[in-house]
C-alpha cells in the first residue's frame, strides 16, 4: 500500500507540473496571439488611412481636371 501511495504522489506531482507547463504555454500563446492581433489591426488601420488618402488625392485630381 505504501508503494502505491508513493507512486500516486509522484504521478500527482508530474500531473501538476504538466498542468502548470500547459498553463504557461497557453498564456504564452495567448500573448503571442494578442500581439499578432494588435499588429494586424495596426496594419489594417495603416492600410485604411492609405486607401483613404489615395481616394482623396484621386478626387482632388479629378476635381481639378474638370475645373480647368
Amino acid at each position: 500500500m505504501e508503494v502505491f501511495f508513493t507512486e500516486s504522489t509522484s504521478l500527482m506531482k508530474k500531473m501538476t507540473n504538466l498542468v502548470q507547463r500547459f498553463s504557461e504555454l497557453s498564456g504564452l500563446f495567448s500573448s503571442c496571439r494578442q500581439g499578432m492581433d494588435r499588429s494586424i489591426e495596426e496594419q489594417l488601420q495603416n492600410h485604411k488611412v492609405t486607401v483613404e488618402e489615395l481616394k482623396k488625392k484621386q478626387r482632388e485630381h479629378f476635381d481639378t481636371d474638370f475645373d480647368e
